[in-house]
Formats: C-alpha cells, structure tokens, sequence
C-alpha cells in the first residue's frame, strides 16, 4: 500500500457525489498544489492526502504553505491515513498538521474513504466542520 493507493480510492469515492467534479494532480510539474480539488455544489474543497507508517508525515514546506494559503481562501485540509498499528484516518486544517492525532476535524477507525466522500458531501452542503 502507498499514497498512489490509497489517492486512488479515495478519488473513486469522491466520484460518487452526484455531479462533482474531483481533479487529482500528480508528478513533478504540479508540486506544491494539493493531491485533490473537489468542486461541487458551489463549493471547491482541496485535499492533500498523507500516508503515515512509521516516520510520520513527509510535507515539503511548498505543500505546507500552498494548504495554509487555500485554507485562508476556502477550504483545504489534510487527509492523514495512518497505518501505524490500527488503520485510521484523520481529516486536520493545515493549521494543526504539526498535533494531527489530537487536533483533528474528523476522525474514523479503517481507511474508509466513504467517510472522507461523506465529509465532503456534509460540508459542500453547509455542515460546520469545528475541530476536536
């Protein structure tokens, strides 16, 4: 399993919002912007998605600063699949990327993408989204 992976799944999720559109950005020309745009409902939503082992996140500070920027403008987080003992994944504003697994939006037991498209659904519809 690698971020590809799971970027893949989750792309295949976001696809079920009815009418939305999801761009996935890859490879060396597009670095600094974000993994995912989901535009839908009147709404754009970036992520960046992270597969955390053992060493924790691997951010270059061009990510970190691109996120921060999108985040002040919209809306942009970071999705964190955690596959260091339990399989979790965790949905953090940029601002708290430095305390992920304390300072979360969202928090789910499994890489379930589903949660994650849901998310997005609730928020592209109006749903607050306070962190714990």
């Amino acid at each position: 399993m690698n971020e590809a992976s799971v970027t893949r799944g989750l792309v295949k999720s976001l696809n079920t919002l009815p009418g939305a559109v999801v761009l996935r950005f890859s490879g060396a020309f597009v670095a600094g912007i974000p993994d995912i745009a989901v535009v839908w409902n009147g709404k754009t939503t970036w992520l960046e998605i992270k597969l955390v082992k053992k060493h924790g996140i691997i951010d270059r500070g061009i990510q970190r600063l691109m996120l921060k920027k999108l985040a002040l403008q919209g809306s942009a987080f970071y999705v964190i699949y955690a596959a260091c003992g339990n399989k979790e994944v965790f949905i953090v504003e940029p601002k708290n990327l430095e305390s992920w697994e304390t300072r979360y939006v969202r928090f789910s037991v499994g890489f379930d993408h589903k949660f994650v498209a849901n998310f997005i659904r609730l928020l592209h519809e109006g749903e607050r989204h306070d962190c714990v």
